[in-house]
Parts: C-alpha cells; structure tokens; sequence
C-alpha cells in the first residue's frame, strides 16, 4: 500500500536530542534479529515527509524530508552514544518544527484512528506499520518501535501541517526579489555522542554522510557557540533555505557557513567541496540579502596556507576552532 498516491509520510518516534539531522538505527535487534522498524528506514523516498515524535515530550514536534539513500554505517546506542553498533543511515533535510501536536490530542481522536486502522487494513492487508497502538484498558500510545509509517489520511486527521511530500517543491528554485526576508530557525545543537560514522567520503551524498561524525558535530557546535559569545545568533537551515551548516546575522550582513572536517589525507578534497558549496549558497542567499559572507569552518588548520589565499581571494572566510575570535571579534 506504499505505492498509493499520496502515501509519502513517515513517523520517527524518539529521544534524539538531534532530532532531525538524520534517521539511524542499529542493523539488528538486541536479540540479533532483524527488526522491520529499523529496516524501513531504507524505504522513504527521497523528498518523503519525515515527521518526529519526541517520547519525553510526548508530542509530535516537527518534520523534515528524506534526502538521498541509506548507507551501512555505525551507530549510536545507549547513553549519551556509548554503545557503537553496526547499523544504517538515512540523511534528513530542512528540518522545521511545527505547534507541538500532543500525545493528549491524538488520544482524544483514538475512535477515528483506530477506524482509519482498520478500513486500511480491510483494503489493503497487512503489515500496514501503522503509528500508533491502543490496548484494550488503556489510551492509546505509539508503536515501540524508532520509525513507522503514517497514512495520509491521519496526516489529515491529526490536522498535521500540510507540506508538500515533495522537499523541493516547498522549497522551490524561483528566484527571488531582492528582500531582506528572514533565514534560517533558531539553531539545532549538533548531538556531539551521537556521531560516531566513519564511512568513506564519497559514500551517497558526502554532506549528509559529514555530518555524522563527531568531529563535524563539535565543530559547529563551537562556531555556534563562538557566534552567540558575540552577542549574535546562530541559525540552522528552515525548509525554505539551502543546506548549508550554519548562519547568523550581523549588523545586515548575513553570514553563512559550511563545517568541513579535514585531515592530512582529506584536506584538498573537502576544501575544494566546500568551496564550491559556500559559492553557491552566497550566490543564492544575495537574492535575498543585501550582503552575503561565506564561511568555511575547518574542523584543524590546514596544513597547505595556500587556501587561506585562495579563500580570501573569491571573498570566502576560512576560519577553524582556536582562530573564530580573530576572524569574527566580539562587537564593541
């Protein structure tokens, strides 16, 4: 039934304090078997609606887009990512929170839920992977398990923002009238436990495979703190914007920013990625924006000074940890 027209949303049911920089999930069960709710992971496609259930607070709390395909790697589980265990990724995009739609207000439309339940499974069978659970003596409650599927119709039902299942329709590539209009959400901190990939740098979309290790996290996350010791806030991508890293404001002036970890191996590789990405992100931005800066974040210093020259000569901002007070000083 996941071929029907329309049928393009899913439900993440966690406790990530990241929610929404990907999907991940263990490659098998505790018993060493596998699990269907870790496997679906492998099924949206890309563009599909990812809502996010938050467990601790209950609610449903925002949504983003399937970007790209999954990719075998190690994950996180345990407290605070102790325990790495072979397992599988799926980038995410655009992350957006919505008005919290809370375990309280679903219950209250469990007659209807249960009825769209069953109806479906009347029509097409099973296994419908269906999101939420009631027990006979009890409310209703989600599955337990990490990642279900959610019915357009309870999409409806659930009165659930009616975004579009195609990403980039939302964010369409019209070009803009030069305006100061708003960019980015307020920033998501970077789970720095929870990165624990090591895959290969060319593996499926080599950003959203970055962006899980951990020293990409701890990166952005001290330029991010870097900006706020400046009196100023940092911002994460809105579903309305590119996906770059990083942004903030200053004075008129937006600054936005690329993190790439670099090694003596990688080094030439990823400066020339980010490169190329910063251009492009600027060029986008200044249909919007007066001034644009580019940043590129460098996890260590590179050891070929060359690219400082080449960074200032195209406008571009290389800067990495140890070196974000000399390039970006308190205000006065």
């Amino acid at each position: 039934w996941l071929e029907l027209d329309g049928e393009r949303f899913w439900l993440e049911i966690t406790d990530r304090s990241d929610v929404g920089a990907d999907l991940n999930a263990p490659e098998f069960n505790e018993a060493g078997n596998p699990q269907w709710s870790y496997d679906l992971i492998h099924e949206p496609a890309q563009g599909d609606v990812v809502f996010h259930f938050l467990q601790h607070e209950e609610a449903i709390v925002g949504y983003s887009f399937a970007a790209g395909e999954s990719w075998r790697d190690q994950v996180a589980r345990g407290a605070q990512g102790t325990s790495a265990r072979p397992g599988v990724r799926r980038g995410l995009r655009g992350y957006t929170p919505i008005e919290p739609v809370t375990l309280e207000q679903i219950r209250v439309k469990e007659p209807e839920i249960v009825e769209l339940r069953d109806r479906l499974q009347a029509s097409v069978g099973a296994p419908l992977y269906f999101p939420f659970v009631p027990y006979t003596g009890q409310p209703l409650r989600p599955f337990q398990g990490s990642f279900v599927k959610l019915p357009a119709e309870l999409v409806g039902l659930l009165s659930l923002p009616a975004v579009t299942s195609d990403g980039s329709a939302v964010a369409d590539d019209k070009p803009r009238q030069q305006s100061a209009s708003p960019i980015g959400t307020a920033y998501r901190i970077a789970d720095e436990h929870l990165g624990v990939a090591e895959a290969g740098p060319m593996i499926r979309d080599p950003a959203l495979v970055e962006r899980s290790l951990r020293s990409h996290r701890a990166t952005q996350n001290s330029l991010a703190d870097h900006v706020r010791w400046t009196g100023l806030e940092p911002l994460s991508p809105s579903v309305n914007d590119q996906d770059w890293d990083l942004a903030w404001e200053n004075s008129g002036v937006v600054y936005v920013a690329e993190v790439k970890c670099i090694t003596h191996q990688n080094e030439e590789r990823q400066l020339r990625l980010a490169v190329g990405q910063v251009l492009r992100y600027r060029q986008q931005l200044r249909l919007r924006h007066d001034e644009v800066v580019a940043v590129i974040a460098a996890s260590v210093q590179p050891n070929d000074r060359s690219w400082s020259a080449l960074c200032a000569s195209l406008g571009i901002v290389l800067t990495w940890p140890g070196c974000f007070v000399d390039c970006f000083p308190a205000a006065n």
